[in-house]
């Protein structure tokens, strides 16, 4: 909203403005505070502020925690994996201390199998993080620039029959 300030000067606009993008729940939560087109409340952070009470998830930080304790790697790509990791570890308000051990816990099985033949430069969080992406990159490299693996079969004679007797 301090972007364009000077589209919506006014609380009104601005409430407006907030409202114009809620559909569905949110904006039925919001409904009850509008009276003939005007808002009854102060400023948009007042509408923030109710569907933040009412949408929000007290627990959180917790729920947070429980989610990257659980992440693991799986069949993603590093970079989408380590955007998840980031994204739960600063709304589980994670220490940096921890992060490097929780991220060499989420990381896929072959990367933690090129982890035991590398070891990684530094094991501060963005420098282990960095790391692993240049892992990560050189494995996929490694496994897309390989020669198709060409089947070679093995030839067999026909069993011949044996002659019946008459």
């Amino acid at each position: 909203m301090n972007v364009n300030l000077d589209h919506f000067p006014t609380p009104q606009s601005q409430m407006a403005y907030v409202n114009n993008r809620l559909k569905g729940a949110p904006y039925a939560q919001i409904l009850p505070y509008i009276k003939r087109g005007i808002y009854t409340l102060n400023d948009y952070q007042d509408i923030l502020d109710i569907l933040e009470r009412a949408f929000s998830d007290p627990n959180y930080v917790n729920n947070a925690c429980n989610k990257l304790f659980n992440l693991r790697q799986t069949n993603k790509e590093f970079s989408t994996f380590f955007a998840e990791f980031q994204h739960l570890a600063l709304k589980g308000e994670m220490p940096k201390e921890t992060l490097s051990t929780l991220l060499e816990q989420g990381i896929s099985h072959e990367l933690r199998s090129m982890l035991m033949h590398n070891q990684p430069p530094s094991w501060e969080y963005h420098q282990f993080a960095r790391f692993l992406q240049d892992l990560e990159n050189h494995r996929r490299q490694y496994t897309t620039n390989q020669p198709p693996v060409v089947k070679t079969y093995a030839a067999t004679t026909r069993p011949t029959q044996r002659p019946q007797s008459p």
